[in-house]
């Protein structure tokens, strides 16, 4: 992880945190919020008297970049996504083990044989942080603005219609199977009043089902949420406020930290990780997240992301078999070490984290072998321009890969660049190769479609047996099926080489000892608004 930024498929906004952008569609906007912040949103019951304390104030340090719009359908910061965790619930979330569970539906859907029909039935006598009620009305009107929002998405072609056919019953009927769709179920439910009375404006204050309330917010500064009246579990929830203060960068926050004038930090840089679980007084988790490091080649990519393909006269995009050796001369293990202990060396698009999770043999490390490639592919010192941007992280991987290629005959050239510049020469095209950080969304075939699928993502890479792959998986509704389309999505790309993945990345977070209850899940704090002081 580095300050240079998290990015989804080559999108990034400035410091750390974008999940989407103008080459991803709406619905991995939705699906990748829900992998940052509803990843176990189930109630952790009340602690007892004897351990916890109510009240006091509760200030975290977010280092993934300044939030932008509190509107959770709309927002593209993990930042962002941290806060409205608090503020918002869906009718279904994920477990620690990313099941999907009922959090505001008293059950799981009634799926009917077909697989076109989800019949919902809500949990009663909720109301929302305004004092309206949460009824099947309020989802209904949830679902029809997502699908506005989501024009020319996944869901708008796979949704018939959205309805409320009693009180607290809620029914989809799809055009067609989505294998997503349960997913889709959990994103966060905003109060249709509020919505109707700001309208674009919702982010500014925001109302939800959440423990928390919005307060206050200072632009690219903090934050502020307060304890919610209206909460149906309110006795679980003993903070009064939390604020998130934007650290400048990661030794920032931990010095914050260290000084005690925050008490928690949502990700610590790799380096400081030591010295921070050697401070008394500190603790640091470790938590599995979807995060991947990788390195995308521009293929195709001619004509901006996400518009169709065109040619590229780089040395990478017009020979497989140059692409084939400058991964060989790469050495995973190798770099996963220096970045020990957040970083697993692995090459396949989905985590092991993820039920998906495909442990296909990787390209070894081979330096010899890329040699006689380098050799075999006629293109005389071939050279390669890698653009990172200006973080210690990626700056370390750039000039370790750029000793491996120099070693088999292939010249890298390092073009160090900020966030924002990275990010304009990835979507016009402006690039032959980029060490991107991407936090995935849930479902994979969400991601192959947005960043392999013909005229998605940053790579310009087109393959129609891809294309059917994702087709067929998005309507697949077996395990095994989905497993073996997997598994074919992910040997076209590995001999494609649109993107070599490095290594997934786990996410060190850290809190003062003082507190309690602090648990992480998918590399973010799980249920931080649920740790409470000791007494």
């Amino acid at each position: 992880m580095d300050s240079g930024g998290r990015t989804v498929y080559g999108r990034s906004h400035d410091t750390a945190a974008a999940v989407a952008g103008d080459a991803v569609s709406r619905d991995r906007r939705l699906l990748v919020a829900i992998a940052a912040f509803a990843a176990g949103l189930t109630l952790l019951g009340s602690a007892s008297a004897e351990q916890a304390k109510y009240g006091g104030t509760l200030t975290v340090g977010l280092t993934q970049g300044a939030p932008d719009s509190l509107d959770p359908w709309l927002h593209t910061t993990i930042s962002s996504s941290e806060i409205d965790s608090t503020m918002f619930e869906g009718m279904y979330t994920n477990d620690k083990q990313s099941n999907v569970v009922p959090q505001l539906a008293d059950s799981m859907p009634t799926i009917s044989a077909d697989k076109l029909t989800y019949t919902i039935e809500l949990r009663r006598g909720i109301l929302f942080n305004d004092g309206t009620p949460f009824n099947a009305e309020a989802v209904a009107t949830n679902y029809q603005r997502y699908i506005a929002l989501s024009t020319g998405g996944a869901t708008a072609t796979a949704v018939a219609s959205v309805a409320a056919t009693g009180p607290y019953t809620v029914v989809f009927h799809l055009k067609q199977r989505f294998s997503p769709f349960l997913r889709l179920l959990e994103v966060p439910i905003e109060s249709p009043a509020q919505v109707q009375k700001l309208e674009s404006n919702f982010g500014t204050d925001p109302v939800g089902v959440g423990p928390f309330m919005y307060d206050s917010q200072v632009a690219g500064v903090s934050a502020t949420v307060v304890k919610s009246p209206d909460y149906y579990n309110k006795n679980a929830v003993h903070f009064d406020k939390i604020v998130y203060v934007v650290a400048a960068n990661y030794p920032a926050a931990t010095a914050d930290l260290e000084a005690g004038d925050i008490q928690a930090v949502d990700s610590l840089d790799p380096p400081n990780v030591p010295s921070v679980q050697a401070t008394k007084g500190l603790a640091v988790i470790q938590s599995p997240s979807n995060i991947i490091r990788w390195i995308l080649i521009n293929l195709a990519n001619a004509n901006g992301a996400g518009k169709p393909p065109g040619k590229v006269n780089t040395p990478l995009a017009q020979s497989p078999m140059l692409r084939q050796a400058f991964e060989e001369a790469i050495d995973r293990n190798a770099i996963a070490k220096l970045l020990a202990p957040v970083a697993q060396p692995g090459c396949t698009l989905v985590p092991p984290t993820s039920a998906y999770y495909d442990p296909m043999k990787c390209t070894p490390y081979d330096p010899a072998a890329a040699k006689k490639l380098v050799a075999a592919a006629g293109i005389p010192n071939p050279t390669v321009h890698l653009l990172e941007s200006s973080s210690t992280v990626a700056n370390l991987i750039a000039q370790v890969v750029q000793s491996e290629e120099q070693a088999v005959g292939i010249n890298v050239v390092i073009d160090t660049v900020s966030t924002a510049a990275r990010d304009a020469a990835i979507l016009a095209g402006n690039f032959d190769a980029v060490i991107l950080t991407d936090n995935l969304g849930i479902d994979p075939g969400i991601n192959l479609l947005d960043g392999f699928g013909t005229g998605n993502g940053s790579t310009g890479f087109s393959s129609p047996q891809l294309d059917l792959i994702v087709a067929n998986w998005l309507k697949s509704t077996s395990a095994q099926s989905q497993e073996t389309l997997l598994h074919a999505a992910d040997e076209i790309l590995a001999n494609a080489r649109p993107a070599i993945v490095l290594y997934y990345q786990n996410t060190a977070l850290a809190y003062n000892t003082e507190l309690a209850g602090v648990q992480a899940s998918d590399g973010l704090f799980y249920h931080l608004d649920f740790a409470y002081y000791k007494s």
